[in-house]
């Protein structure tokens, strides 16, 4: 176990490394200059050249990377260019309200995701079947925006049910502990914030969960189709083993492994997918920073924001490793 878990680490660190090294380079070949938009139109060549210098960009590529990663590796990604603020601070205070975002679209696609591959395999070649595989159809084919713009339209503007954008309503005072609205709402007790956070983010929970949701549906239904036609079943059915039982206790946790990989696999696809989601419905994560600091060069915000995803990423994966012994026994890292 251990040993498993020393190479899985390591495996890890080589991953994000190789993350920092071609988030790096990509920033540097895209054009513009990060010197002549802070100095703005009227800056003088000099000035231009003074600026460059006290960032460090008239330094060689590998002089600067190995600077960026010397301070990274301490948690100091440097300042801000637009703000002036530290590069992780700004991504400390989006990143809880995306992976809040992440985690309930995960937790919501599993829940629906699993009893939808379950019916469907249940009920093979039934009107249940296709009604099943037919959302998650439409999981898998309509884009993310759309699908977040259609909700704003009817289910924000035209209907009223649901308010649009942010994460809280301004009239609602809410100390920020974690910057985890739903956190911090059960911290302190404040039920009257809960219910106004979880009312703000049905609509941006379903719109970025459709898509994990119909994978994982699509993965149990493969995966339980081929656990019901073990003789273990029939043994349990002979034996008068209710249907459910049969089911639910039986079948469902002998199909969850491949379940438990997509699982890890999702929340990649929700750190990237919140991008456009939050960026639909105006929400103040990762998404909003990511664009903002893309479209004025912001390196340091950049590299902080690619960095901690790809951390976040390597630790759920590690995770998700370790927990397979838990659902098969069988399982051994030797």
């Amino acid at each position: 176990m251990a040993r498993f878990l020393v190479r899985r680490v390591l495996q890890s660190i080589l991953v994000i490394l190789g993350v920092t090294i071609i988030t790096f380079l990509a920033l540097h070949v895209i054009p513009g200059d990060v010197a002549h938009m802070i100095g703005g139109e009227k800056a003088t060549p000099e000035q231009i050249e003074q600026i460059r210098q006290q960032l460090g960009l008239d330094q060689p590529l590998y002089v600067q990377y190995w600077r960026f990663l010397s301070s990274a590796v301490q948690g100091d990604f440097g300042t801000s260019l637009q703000t002036h603020i530290s590069a992780m601070h700004e991504v400390a205070i989006a990143f809880p309200l995306t992976f809040q975002l992440a985690f309930l679209s995960l937790l919501v696609a599993a829940v629906f995701g699993i009893w939808l591959g379950t019916i469907a395999a249940v009920k093979r070649g039934t009107i249940v079947e296709g009604l099943s595989m037919a959302i998650t159809l439409i999981g898998t084919s309509a884009p993310v925006f759309w699908i977040g713009i259609l909700l704003l339209l009817f289910g924000g503007a035209r209907l009223g049910w649901f308010p649009i954008g942010d994460v809280i309503s301004n009239s609602i005072d809410l100390q920020n502990i974690t910057h985890m609205t739903i956190v911090d709402s059960i911290i302190t007790g404040n039920w009257q914030a809960l219910g106004n956070t979880l009312h703000h983010l049905i609509l941006p929970v379903f719109t970025l969960s459709l898509l994990p949701m119909a994978v994982i549906s699509r993965i149990t239904r493969a995966g339980m189709l081929d656990v019901l036609r073990q003789d273990y079943l029939r043994t349990a059915r002979a034996k008068g083993v209710r249907e459910s039982i049969v089911i639910y206790r039986h079948a469902l946790p002998n199909a969850f492994l491949p379940v438990v990989t997509a699982l890890g696999l999702q929340f990649g696809v929700l750190l990237s997918g919140a991008i456009l989601t939050e960026t639909v419905f105006n929400l103040p994560g990762l998404g909003r920073l990511v664009i903002s600091s893309i479209l004025f060069r912001d390196f340091p915000v950049i590299q902080a924001i690619v960095v901690v995803a790809a951390v976040a990423f390597t630790v759920i994966n590690l995770l998700v490793d370790l927990s397979y012994a838990v659902f098969d026994p069988r399982i051994r890292y030797e």
